[in-house]
């Protein structure tokens, strides 16, 4: 369905709008937590749950404009339980330009009270073409 609707955009000369938040995410199981926790050298203490968790912030994104954090670890958008970075990208996938999304998240320790943060999603081709004029102006 959604490739004959851009097939049908596309042909009627419209850009292509993709939903995006913003952040770079891999996904959390309590064994990768628990390894992570082991290493001496490892930048922070996870808490052993499953979830998404987030492992870069992009500058100006619609993620670092609603105050998501490196290693808050999402569990659920729009009351939809999330157990992989996968699941997380398949519902922002699905969200419409200009949408809000609503993440759970944990910060901090396992027996930290989840927070929701709302998050307005952004136009990918649109950050896409912020980025590419800018690198050509510091050329």
């Amino acid at each position: 369905d959604r490739a004959k609707d851009i097939t049908n955009e596309l042909s009627n000369g419209k850009k292509i709008q993709h939903a995006f938040v913003g952040i770079q995410m891999v996904s959390l199981t309590p064994e990768f937590a628990r390894q992570n926790n082991e290493d001496p050298n490892a930048p922070t203490i996870i808490p052993e749950i499953d979830g998404a968790i987030v492992v870069r912030v992009m500058p100006k994104s619609p993620a670092a404009e609603s105050g998501i954090r490196r290693f808050d670890i999402i569990q659920a958008i729009d009351g939809t339980n999330v157990k992989s970075a996968k699941e997380v990208q398949a519902i922002v996938d699905k969200a419409k330009v200009g949408q809000t999304v609503n993440m759970k998240v944990v910060r901090g320790a396992a027996d930290s009270k989840p927070i929701e943060i709302p998050v307005k999603t952004g136009d990918l081709t649109k950050m896409r073409e912020v980025e590419s004029s800018a690198k050509e102006s510091n050329k």
